[in-house]
């Protein structure tokens, strides 16, 4: 078990370092992380289970439960907004006003401050 424990910990570190440093996108990295998080939990709820500690059993049970259904949530929530976001790729950004609009718009502000 303890084996089990260290691997599992190690994705879960593994799984964060290749999102944070953009090597996978945090759409693939973070629910690979939560789950090797949660089998690390698993894996205390048994080892504590063995050795007669129910108590922290039930708390490392919970606990994984609770993070498995928030990575379900997180994962259907991303999937159907995607499906209604077909139009736009990844790294698109939906452009609201034109550079010149931004500009007059600075100008103004800037105005404003110079009169104060």
């Amino acid at each position: 078990m303890r084996k089990l424990r260290l691997i599992f910990s190690i994705l879960t570190v593994v799984f964060a370092s290749l999102g944070l440093a953009k090597i996978l996108s945090y759409e693939i990295s973070l629910p690979l992380m939560f789950i090797s998080m949660v089998l690390t939990f698993l894996v205390w709820s048994k080892e504590c289970y063995d050795k007669g500690s129910k108590r922290d059993s039930y708390i490392f049970l919970g606990v994984a439960i609770f993070i498995a259904l928030v990575t379900a949530f997180n994962l259907i929530s991303n999937f159907s907004s995607k499906e209604n976001n077909a139009g736009i790729q990844n790294g698109e950004t939906v452009q609201m006003y034109s550079q010149e609009e931004i500009n007059s718009a600075i100008d103004v502000i800037n105005k404003e401050f110079e009169k104060d």
